[in-house]
């Protein structure tokens, strides 16, 4: 029987794309929208999107379509070439109606009197100038081509509008050349046999036992036909898509077949079969010496870097596929990484189509390297004092800790084992504490800790001698004052007279270099004095213009003094110092007259006894001044004849660090004017700092 040969006329029946807008009704006329933009053969309409574009399309007959002023909202518009092309774009079982099923439509709507918008689901108007130069009519009549030619008039082909404004239709003409818009009617006359698929969806490769989609590409299937496949002879299925299962190399094909047994050509594909990959043979270990190691667990010290290669055969569509703890991590052939933790390597072969492989595994374990103590707690008694590593501080696996005592010499001394040691409380040392031994040893597990016997200081740091550094200041406000009974021989006549004052002090102190046994800084004082002067009037008299009374005393004292510590803990120390004093007075004169008292330098020795752990300290010193110039109450430049005048003497005093500091001292004369010996007493606060 001939594939051509009409049998009997067919309802079809079949879906619609969603491309097309459909309108059912009882007036016989039902439609659909046209919006197409390929031939049924699949090839493609020329889109014009531009004017020039349009005007070609019509100068070379070309078949087009455009979007009503470029906006596919507004509408799709077609030149007749498309229409009138062989190739079709009308859907299969619909056609484009002539005059005579618009003239039909017409005749209906003043019989029953609908509305056009009841019949035709379309809400666009407008159309396409055959030059491309403009859009007209838009939201004012409706255009659409019909499939009838006009014969007496060449290039032109009748239309069909809708005029919006009063509901009215008619037939009329336009230009091959214009762009209308274009419905499409059910078309009971045509018999369709056989439709011939496009091509067919699968995979090229697929693998063995799974199962994979296939599927039909073409139009959609009338009622009466339907798509079957086959490979070879042999029929595995029917429909658009179907499901199979895979297990060699095969040639699929499909085509469409009727209830008659009529039937299109095949459409076919070869698909290959691939098989699971095989699974990797071994993981080469490269590590120190590049030694394969066939084990399945290695250990490795913490933060090395290890590098392994995949041994296996791969086809051209597989790769190497590494995890670590079940995380992915390469593809590739090598692989290097740096251990920090436990990791269990898989190796697997990837198929790009059919999965991965069985796996393989190397598990690394990792060895722990000792870390460098950051803390050293320290716990003090009496007569022990314990060293302890602080917790954070991890030991490697296998190794100890040691501690080590650095002699002066800079040789360490081996002591002992375990996290902590007891040492002497009563003896400063530099103690060193190492991670020894271990699978991963790491010579920085190190660290020193410099223990010195602890002290308590009156001031701001009550442990100073834990300090590497040390100096100390401190400063001072007082009171004190001296008194002084002595004669004076002016020419032949012997004067005595009286000297008490009285005043406050402000001191300060600063030794950049401080501990038991060496001592090296400077103190400095500075006083202000009110001074009461008696004696006869006869020197007075003789004086003429000085009197009794009272002054003002001002004195300035800078002294730089170096000790040295003997016996256990240098509680006695020797005390050197040097001493420049300057003083100046000022008579409560209407006229606030000023007298020079010239400078004083001494020159002290003598012991202190008591520490800087303690808080009492108590000094005695022997000293020797010399008052230089002549200018020492040289009233008319008569009194003193010698350049220097000597005197010696004694001073003591009691310092409790950081609360008070008594001073007290004696002075004897040395020469013939002054016989008596001068007393001076001072108190004050002190407050000492110590770094």
């Amino acid at each position: 029987m001939s594939r051509n040969f009409i049998v009997f006329f067919i309802v079809i029946f079949f879906s619609i794309s969603n491309t097309f807008f459909s309108q059912s009704n009882n007036y016989g006329f039902e439609n659909i929208v046209l919006d197409v933009t390929t031939f049924r053969n699949g090839d493609t309409l020329f889109f014009a999107q531009t004017k020039e574009d349009w005007d070609r399309s019509n100068q070379q007959s070309i078949p087009a379509y455009c979007y009503y002023e470029g906006d596919p909202n507004k509408g799709i518009l077609y030149n007749y070439l498309a229409i009138r092309d062989p190739r079709g774009i009308v859907p299969i079982g619909w056609k484009i109606p002539n005059e005579n099923d618009f003239e039909k439509l017409i005749e209906k709507k003043k019989l029953y009197n609908f509305s056009y918008s009841d019949v035709i689901n379309y809400n666009i108007s407008g159309y396409r100038t055959f030059d491309g130069s403009d859009f007209h009519s838009f939201n004012d009549v409706q255009y659409f081509w019909t499939s009838e030619e006009y014969k007496s008039k060449s290039f032109y082909a009748k239309s069909f509008i809708i005029v919006l404004s009063d509901h009215s239709g008619r037939i009329t003409e336009n230009r091959f050349e214009d762009g209308l818009s274009v419905i499409c009617i059910r078309n009971y006359e045509e018999q369709i046999e056989f439709i011939q698929p496009k091509q067919i969806v699968a995979k090229d490769i697929v693998c063995k036992g799974q199962t994979e989609i296939l599927k039909a590409i073409g139009y959609d299937l009338p009622s009466n036909l339907k798509w079957v496949w086959y490979i070879g002879n042999q029929r595995i299925g029917e429909g658009r898509e179907i499901n199979y299962v895979f297990t060699n190399d095969v040639e699929v094909k499909v085509r469409s077949e009727s209830q008659k047994g009529t039937y299109s050509d095949f459409r076919s594909k070869k698909i290959k079969v691939d098989q699971k990959p095989n699974k990797p043979n071994s993981i080469f270990l490269t590590n120190g010496n590049s030694v394969e190691n066939s084990s399945n667990v290695i250990y490795i010290c913490q933060g090395e870097r290890i590098s392994m290669k995949a041994i296996g055969e791969l086809k051209p569509n597989e790769t190497f596929y590494w995890t670590s703890n079940d995380v992915e991590i390469s593809e590739k052939e090598f692989l290097t990484d740096e251990i920090n933790k436990n990791k269990l390597y898989k190796l697997y072969v990837k198929n790009s189509e059919c999965g991965v492989s069985d796996f393989i595994t190397k598990e690394i374990k990792m060895l722990s390297k000792s870390e460098a103590p950051d803390i050293i707690e320290l716990k003090t008694s009496k007569t022990k004092t314990t060293l302890t590593i602080g917790s954070t501080a991890e030991l490697g696996s296998e190794a100890k800790w040691n501690w080590y005592l650095q002699k002066k010499n800079g040789k360490q001394k081996q002591l002992k084992e375990g996290i902590s040691i007891d040492v002497n409380s009563y003896k400063s040392n530099k103690y060193i504490v190492k991670s020894i031994g271990g699978e991963c040893p790491n010579p920085y597990a190190t660290a020193s800790y410099k223990y010195i016997r602890p002290a308590t200081v009156a001031g701001s740091n009550s442990h100073y001698a834990q300090t590497k550094g040390i100096l100390h200041w401190s400063w001072g406000v007082g009171l004190e004052g001296f008194s002084l009974t002595d004669s004076i021989s002016v020419i032949d006549t012997t004067y005595k007279f009286n000297l008490n004052t009285y005043g406050l002090n402000y001191s300060w102190s600063f030794h950049p270099i401080i501990n038991e046994f060496f001592t090296l800084g400077v103190r400095s004082n500075r006083s202000l004095h009110i001074g009461t002067i008696g004696y006869n009037n006869d020197l007075a008299n003789s004086l003429n213009y000085f009197s009794a009374g009272n002054y003002y005393l001002s004195t300035r004292t800078l002294v730089g003094e170096m000790l040295i510590g003997f016996l256990k803990e240098g509680k006695l120390k020797l005390i050197l110092d040097y001493e420049i004093s300057r003083y100046k007075t000022m008579k409560i004169y209407d006229d606030f007259s000023s007298y020079r008292i010239p400078k004083k330098e001494a020159v002290g020795v003598g012991l202190r006894i008591g520490s800087y752990a303690s808080r009492v300290q108590w000094d005695l010193l022997y000293t020797y001044s010399k008052f230089d110039e002549r200018e020492l109450y040289d009233f008319n430049n008569s009194i003193f004849v010698n350049n220097f005048i000597p005197v010696n003497g004694f001073k003591t005093s009691l310092w409790f660090h950081n609360a008070i500091k008594i001073d007290a001292g004696i002075v004897f004369d040395y020469t013939s004017q002054f016989k008596n010996a001068m007393i001076n007493f001072g108190i004050s606060y002190s407050h000492d700092r110590f770094r």
